[in-house]
């Protein structure tokens, strides 16, 4: 068993200076923004976005290089409706296990086939090596709330709870666009949007909320455990 964090630990947020963990402060204007990661996917991917264009909402939606390749198609969807696309690596690489210039070269193809240089790196692991190489060219995005969307434990129900009660302003909420997940987010994203909504919170892509793409800010962590 292992676990996963609900919030970055601050620690790790003062050493690894530049990636983004949250949106920039705005006054009087509560923001969140809701990123995808792990698309695009024929199961998934179209039953997100008719979800997202139900509740009038943009996402950002970090994909993976090989299967932007595959699916073309529902890379055009996505920008069509006004997502933003930033990427994810061509490959799903962990950059813990990675030899550095493989690690570099992966996202640099993800980069190029892309057309972007916005890039969360995968379960947030990067070398000091690789991060030293990679932000200086790349706007590197973590995460403020990961709600665990990706845990078979974790019921609609329950997702929806934790995002309700966990969601701050400036937050990055990361979820996955998969077919294990998606069911879950049908459940959840409905309700969930409405809700912030009627406390009065916008939801954003990165691009549109952030004036500083090396933006920091430091918070508090929880975690929860999952297999």
């Amino acid at each position: 068993m292992r676990t996963y964090l609900l919030r970055i630990p601050t620690i790790v947020q003062t050493l690894w200076s530049h990636p983004v963990y949250r949106l920039p402060m705005r006054s009087n204007v509560q923001q969140v923004a809701l990123t995808f990661d792990d698309g695009p996917d024929p199961e998934s991917t179209p039953q997100l976005l008719s979800l997202l264009e139900a509740q009038h909402v943009e996402a950002t939606f970090f994909l993976q290089g090989h299967k932007a390749r595959l699916y073309p198609q529902l890379v055009g969807a996505i920008r069509h409706a006004g997502h933003r696309i930033a990427h994810h690596g061509y490959h799903h690489y962990d950059g813990w296990r990675t030899p550095h210039q493989s690690y570099i070269d992966n996202v640099a193809r993800a980069s190029d086939l892309l057309q972007t240089t916005d890039f969360r790196p995968p379960y947030g692991r990067l070398t000091p090596s690789q991060y030293r190489h990679l932000h200086q060219i790349h706007h590197i995005y973590m995460w403020s709330l990961m709600p665990g969307d990706f845990d078979r434990r974790v019921n609609g129900d329950q997702l929806t709870h934790r995002l309700k009660h966990h969601t701050k302003p400036r937050d990055i909420i990361v979820l996955h666009d998969l077919p294990k997940t998606i069911e879950r987010l049908s459940a959840t994203l409905p309700s969930y949007i409405q809700h912030m909504k009627s406390l009065g919170y916008d939801f954003v892509t990165i691009y549109k909320s952030s004036d500083n793409p090396k933006h920091l800010s430091k918070k508090s962590t929880n975690s929860y455990s999952t297999m």
